[in-house]
């Protein structure tokens, strides 16, 4: 199979997003919400408790309807949000907390 080499770094990146789960994908719901403000990278993984820890994030930010539906609001910022050299830094940097939670299905 022939496959198309990215022309630009713009390209390039857009191309390593679409595969890369950290960034989003293109599952809307995966991906990791950022909040600045705490230098804290939350990963999420649906049906692990992710609708307590976004309405969570969506007080802590100071969102007057924190209490919504938090999977259909759109204003919790992700890594999608920036460019791949911010990302690194923030998936890399000891000065940022990075954090996820899982559970046992059994």
């Amino acid at each position: 199979p022939t496959t198309t080499k990215p022309t630009t770094k713009k390209e390039e990146i857009s191309i390593s997003r679409r595969k890369d789960a950290v960034m989003g994908g293109n599952n809307w719901q995966m991906g990791c919400i950022v909040l600045e403000q705490y230098k804290l990278v939350f990963c999420f993984i649906p049906k692990v408790g992710c609708t307590i820890f976004k309405q969570l994030f969506r007080r802590m930010e100071g969102k007057a309807n924190w209490r919504l539906d938090p999977h259909y609001m759109g204003d919790l910022k992700t890594l999608r949000n920036y460019n791949a050299s911010t990302v690194v830094e923030m998936m890399t940097s000891p000065d940022w907390t990075r954090a996820i939670f899982f559970r046992d299905p059994k």
